[in-house]
């Protein structure tokens, strides 16, 4: 079943391809909900990665199906917002005031046993797209403030065809762990 969005509350700030929309449900939670026009191959990605690494037991964002109804979508077709379309779609509830995105920085004060489950999660389900360099990155993982909590994010690049083994063992934020 499939959460109603009531409400468009504007664009997160993060995201570094696509930026998703922040939007209040019927059940009076916020939740990202990607936009209109990202490719139906990586919506499914998306679901399916974050089912599979719920089953694993990973931390990671509350996710369900979404559907825009007709008449919300429309009170926003002549704005700079007019990609928030109608229809089912996938959202990623919001974590909280108490996470951040994870930085550089974060990395070696977190679990190594957390890191590493998280590089072989990536590496079975083929996701390059967890990158963190010496100075920052694209990690698509948040932490709390003070260290205790992490949880993935975002995986619409999961299942890739194309996936690069060398550039995912130089930059996935788990090479440490690994």
């Amino acid at each position: 079943m499939a959460v109603i969005i009531t409400e468009l509350l504007g664009r997160a700030d993060t995201g570094i391809s696509v930026k998703p929309f922040v939007c209040g449900t019927e059940e009076g939670r916020e939740i990202f909900v990607k936009p209109a026009g990202v490719l139906p191959r990586s919506l499914i990605a998306e679901w399916l990665g974050g089912k599979l690494a719920q089953r694993m037991g990973l931390p990671c964002a509350e996710i369900s199906l979404i559907e825009v109804p007709e008449q919300l979508a429309n009170a926003n077709r002549n704005t700079d917002w007019s990609d928030f379309r109608k229809g089912l779609g996938f959202g990623s509830y919001a974590m909280g005031r108490a996470y951040r995105d994870l930085q550089a920085s974060d990395i070696v004060k977190l679990p190594s046993a957390l890191l590493a489950e998280i590089y072989l999660f990536d590496y079975w389900i083929r996701n390059e797209d967890r990158r963190m360099g010496p100075i920052s990155g694209n990690p698509n993982a948040l932490v709390s403030y003070d260290l205790s909590k992490m949880a993935v994010i975002d995986h619409d690049s999961a299942f890739d065809a194309e996936f690069d083994l060398g550039n995912f063992k130089s930059y996935h934020l788990g090479r440490i762990a690994s």
